[in-house]
């Protein structure tokens, strides 16, 4: 590379780096790696103390990039690695492959409170705010109690019984059209219908594919009653534990 190119090459990361940090507040700091995990190019959001100090950073960097090295191997079976993303208490990280030679490694604000907030306020703004309680402050006890005593026989009982009478009883025998994929198409609706809740929509459709393959094969709807059931009484008694204990 001539010296002109290597200025032109420096001058583009300054750039590329300095609009990916513009691109949302949340990104705290942003850097390129080269194929052994040497920083070649970083810059730090102004304003915001560095969790790690400048040797941490750059130590964390090529153990990112050996480990992902090492799975190099693999990718003849699994296919190459599109994003990597890695959830801390204090902040996300993520590396993201440019090509065979560079990487671009970038790390993340993450507040779980902060992005329930983004989804009620900016997604489902329209929702009355009693709605969206998402605790019980200032409630008393026995409000509390008759609450969670509602939703373990509303959401325990008569919920599972009613939507399974749909979705599986009466929606999925009529979803022939779709062949062999109608039961998925079945648990991605049902993950959908609960629309209050967009973050739970990939655990749902996981949790409830072997059990909505088996109604599917079987045309047994007690299976899916049961379990469907069974696992919301749990998650009502779990709530209903860790509120009493507060």
């Amino acid at each position: 590379m001539s010296a002109n190119e290597e200025t032109d090459f420096t001058k583009f990361l300054f750039t590329f780096t300095k609009n990916i940090l513009k691109f949302n507040n949340s990104i705290r700091w942003i850097g390129i790696t080269d194929q052994d995990g040497n920083i070649i190019n970083e810059r730090d959001r102004e304003g915001l103390k560095p969790f790690l100090t400048m040797d941490e950073t750059h130590q964390w960097a090529i153990r990112t990039i050996t480990r992902h090295k090492t799975r190099f191997n693999l990718e003849s079976k699994v296919g190459k690695l599109t994003y990597l993303f890695r959830r801390y208490t204090r902040m996300s990280r993520c590396l993201i492959p440019i090509n065979e030679n560079y990487y671009l490694i970038f790390t993340m604000d993450f507040d779980q409170y902060d992005f329930d907030k983004i989804i009620t306020e900016k997604i489902f703004n329209w929702l009355p705010a009693w709605y969206t309680v998402q605790d019980f402050n200032g409630y008393s006890k026995s409000t509390i109690e008759l609450t969670l005593v509602l939703n373990l026989l509303l959401n325990g009982f008569i919920g599972p019984f009613v939507e399974e009478y749909y979705f599986r009883g009466y929606l999925l025998p009529r979803m022939a059209v779709w062949g062999n994929w109608a039961f998925v198409v079945n648990t991605i609706l049902f993950s959908l219908y609960h629309f209050w809740q967009p973050y739970v929509y990939l655990t749902l459709i996981i949790a409830l594919l072997p059990m909505i393959y088996l109604v599917w094969k079987t045309k047994d709807l007690r299976l899916a009653i049961l379990t469907h059931s069974l696992l919301n009484i749990v998650g009502a008694l779990l709530s209903f534990g860790l509120l009493m204990k507060k």
